[in-house]
């Protein structure tokens, strides 16, 4: 992509930047679930683990 002037420049400059913070923002929506899952499965082993038999 080529710009004509400094103006354009910062625009391509500014969709870039929305892009990328647009594609961080879902990672780490799905680097929380992940986490939550896990989170949830391991309180759940542990507490099958903990009841007495």
């Amino acid at each position: 992509m080529q710009s004509k002037d400094i103006t354009e420049v910062m625009a391509h400059q500014s969709e870039f930047m929305k892009a990328q913070m647009a594609a961080l923002q879902a990672q780490l929506k799905e680097f929380g679930a992940a986490a939550q899952e896990v989170a949830t499965k391991t309180a759940e082993t542990v507490a099958k683990a903990a009841k007495p038999k």
